[in-house]
């Protein structure tokens, strides 16, 4: 089972700094001489051979431009994830909801937010994210329709073609458990 990891600067400081320096259009060098530090280092913390303190991570990135919004989100555990009554509900139809979208053109399924951490309440529904081409958004709606029925749901989705312009920056917010990577073949 993948628990997304919770640290305060996000999944990977090295692919933070990266997606900045791409967004600006900057080569390593030009990167660095921006922050005020040598290549090699920029190169270091990009590829995780330095690990930036939170500090120097907002440092570099207000030198590129940018700043860190930190997000607190609760720890998830084997334990507690999908724990709660529409977590089960998920983990028991994960098999036909993965197979269903993939079949219209999915390429990865998500479940996003309280209903990961088996914290839900009366009122939630369960959030999905998939990565599906735009086009296809009613046919993923409709997928999901079919194996859950009327419960209520709600559906975000990115356009894997848009994943080779910046992987990091198009993951869904923490807490997430990918259900591509639960499914069983």
């Amino acid at each position: 089972m993948q628990i997304v990891s919770t640290e305060p600067v996000g999944p990977d400081p090295g692919a933070i700094l990266r997606a900045a320096r791409h967004r600006k259009g900057l080569t390593q060098r030009a990167a660095g001489r921006l922050c005020g530090i040598a290549p090699s280092v920029f190169s270091d913390y990009e590829r995780g051979a330095r690990d930036p303190s939170l500090g120097t991570l907002r440092r570099l990135l207000h030198g590129l431009g940018f700043d860190v919004a930190l997000t607190l989100v609760r720890r998830v555990t084997d334990d507690t994830q999908l724990g709660g009554p529409l977590g089960a509900l998920v983990l028991r139809h994960q098999d036909q909801l993965v197979e269903a979208l993939l079949a219209i053109g999915a390429t990865r399924v998500w479940v996003v937010g309280r209903v990961v951490e088996g914290d839900e309440g009366p009122d939630d529904g369960i959030r999905f994210q998939v990565d599906v081409p735009s086009e296809r958004f009613t046919d993923a709606y409709g997928a999901i329709m079919d194996v859950l029925g009327p419960l209520p749901f709600f559906l975000d989705t990115v356009d894997p073609r848009l994943r080779s312009v910046d992987e990091a920056l198009l993951l869904p917010e923490p807490p997430y458990v990918e259900l591509t990577d639960l499914s069983t073949d």
